[in-house]
């Protein structure tokens, strides 16, 4: 996804090339290239002129919004950075929910089939015979 794409769906301000490509978040400390990270807590700060991440969410009410960090990291500067970060955070790795496992009463499972006690079976599935 392009940063400007980005910058839209958090409705943040781009200081910064607004093609290049971001593939995932990460922590300040641990982002690298094709990521976003934040600054939300000033304790970080201090990462932020070593962060290897394409961009940077930072307060747009604070200076860091003014200056982008040495290393040549983007700024986005929006109104929450820890609020825009967890928006980031669903869109690239959207929670993943499993069934519950058993067997649906709507599928149909040969008697002579396995089936593995967390398995989930959903309706209209069809497991023949001597199938694991």
């Amino acid at each position: 996804m392009r940063l400007s794409e980005v910058a839209a769906i958090v409705h943040g301000r781009l200081l910064g090339e607004p093609s290049a490509e971001i593939r995932g978040v990460a922590r300040i400390e641990d982002a690298g290239e094709g990521q976003i990270t934040f600054l939300a807590n000033p304790k970080y700060r201090k990462h932020l002129s070593t962060t290897r991440a394409t961009a940077v969410l930072v307060s747009d009410s604070g200076d860091a919004a003014e200056t982008p960090p040495p290393g040549g990291a983007a700024l986005l500067a929006v109104r929450d950075p820890y609020a825009a970060f967890m928006t980031l955070l669903d869109l690239f790795h959207p929670a993943q929910t499993r069934p519950a496992p058993g067997i649906n009463s709507a599928a149909r499972v040969s008697p002579t089939a396995t089936i593995g006690k967390d398995a989930s079976v959903g309706a209209n599935a069809v497991i023949g015979d001597g199938c694991v």
